[in-house]
């Protein structure tokens, strides 16, 4: 269920650059920009709104094999007659233990087991999205590795991209078609650098040229689809939003959204996640 509005957080005013959390607390965001100000020029007046006309409008994925990291950027856009504000949150995955990792939830879950005062209602959402963001993640570096020895050192080891998600807050409802369909997403960016130093990059909203052609291919795909959709989950659970589309809450609809086997695209190279 959606909580209460007005009864979540102190009222107070949001400036460039502010920090919040949400009452889930999974991910940290920051104010990114303020197109519609509803407190003086440039603010935002907060008074315990709920965050049903917030979603996650674009993800930003850089995975690079050699340094052993998948760094992530969710923005998130708020907008109605009131105001309106786009707010970023930034974490990464990575195999180098020494790397901070900005993960709330995921940090905060595993500091209450540390300590002994592991909740369950409150907790267990960072155990899970942990263990789906994880899963997801290390599918994507096992791809390129796998890749990378089999194609005699023409695989990628960057992958850099930009997905965009429709705007379907909780507040169109959730009968609205958005929220009971397959989740959409459309990678508008996208940048590969290859192991014999070569790279290539696509923005989908310029014509097709010599120089501008897709490099998000079958190798590669269906296991960036399963991070993008995993990430857009997660974000949306932070924000509230319960829609019957979204798959960490509702488990039928898992065969549709997400990608169990990847495609042979090299010989010997065929896995299932």
């Amino acid at each position: 269920m959606m909580p209460k509005s007005g009864t979540l957080c102190d009222s107070r005013v949001f400036n460039l650059g502010d920090t919040f959390t949400t009452n889930y607390t999974l991910f940290q965001y920051n104010i990114a920009s303020v197109v519609g100000a509803n407190a003086g020029d440039s603010g935002i007046s907060y008074t315990g709104w709920t965050l049903e006309d917030c979603d996650i409008t674009s993800l930003y994925i850089h995975g690079d094999a050699n340094a052993y990291t998948i760094d992530y950027t969710a923005v998130v856009e708020c907008r109605n007659d009131a105001y309106s504000f786009s707010a970023r949150t930034d974490f990464s995955l990575s195999s180098l233990v020494g790397k901070y990792s900005q993960f709330l939830g995921v940090k905060r879950s595993r500091k209450s087991q540390q300590e002994g005062s592991f909740n369950k209602t409150r907790d267990s959402r960072g155990v899970v999205l942990d263990a789906m963001t994880t899963l997801s993640s290390t599918d994507v570096a096992s791809r390129i590795f796998t890749l990378l020895q089999a194609t005699n050192g023409t695989s990628p080891v960057i992958i850099s991209l930009q997905a965009d998600f429709p705007f379907c807050p909780a507040a169109l409802g959730r009968v609205a078609a958005c929220a009971v369909n397959v989740p959409q997403f459309d990678i508008s960016n996208s940048f590969v650098s290859y192991s014999n130093l070569t790279f290539k990059q696509y923005a989908a909203g310029d014509p097709l040229s010599d120089t501008n052609q897709p490099v998000i291919t079958n190798d590669t795909f269906d296991v960036l689809a399963n991070v993008i959709q995993t990430m857009a989950a997660a974000v949306r659970i932070d924000l509230g939003n319960p829609s019957p589309n979204n798959f960490l809450l509702n488990s039928t609809v898992i065969p549709s959204t997400l990608f169990a086997t990847f495609p042979e695209t090299v010989p010997g190279v065929y896995s299932t996640s």
